[in-house]
């Protein structure tokens, strides 16, 4: 059976970590949390540089795009208020 050739075999995360050059347990908690795609066997976890590299890089993008604001809602209080008034009955 012949491999395509974009596709490329599993490689560990460790020598994934070495090829992109982040430390391994940020690619092993990646790897948990879904972000880059891989397969674990027992316990390591085996990534394709091909598809995980698309993947990180699509999730580093959505990182650095800003997020929307949020509307800031502002409080009101009666104009009779009295805060120390408030304090002694509380």
């Amino acid at each position: 059976m012949k491999e395509d050739d974009n596709m490329q075999k599993a490689i560990s995360a460790l020598k994934y970590a070495e090829h992109c050059g982040l430390p391994y347990p940020m690619v092993k908690q990646y790897c948990i949390e879904g972000i880059i795609p891989c397969f674990k066997r027992s316990v390591r976890y085996y990534i394709r540089p091909d598809i995980a590299d698309e993947a990180l890089a699509k999730y580093e993008t959505q990182k650095l795009e800003p997020k929307p604001e949020k509307e800031i809602q502002v409080l009101k209080q009666p104009k009779d208020f009295n805060f120390f008034e408030a304090l002694k009955n509380a």
